[in-house]
């Protein structure tokens, strides 16, 4: 899920396209039981972020990790990927607009 933010907090760009993502995901058969004797202390994520390079060396994986509610993270992954972009109406001293994407893949 894309998440296009003001520059003023670069960590926001990549924190809410992830909590965005994992709170997307509906996964009712691990709600019901319908899968026996797995419950979500058995979910296990992969995480995959597209983050634009300028983004990339500031960084804080534990922060971001700290986002998905099941902490297995099995796999996390930054590629280069987003978008940069810039317009008018943004502030002069910074009109750069950072888009970020998020894709979480949810397993046991």
């Amino acid at each position: 899920m894309p998440s296009n933010l003001k520059a003023a907090n670069q960590r926001l760009h990549v924190i809410k396209p992830c909590r965005d993502a994992i709170s997307a995901n509906s996964i009712p058969a691990l709600r019901k039981g319908s899968i026996p004797g797995v419950t979500f202390d058995h979910m296990k994520l992969h995480v995959k972020l597209g983050v634009p390079h300028p983004l990339q060396q500031n960084l804080d994986k534990d922060k971001i990790k700290f986002v998905f509610p099941y902490r297995q993270i099995m796999n996390f992954e930054v590629v280069d990927g987003g978008l940069v972009c810039s317009t008018e109406e943004m502030p002069k001293n910074n009109d750069d607009c950072y888009i970020v994407n998020a894709a979480v893949y949810v397993g046991y």
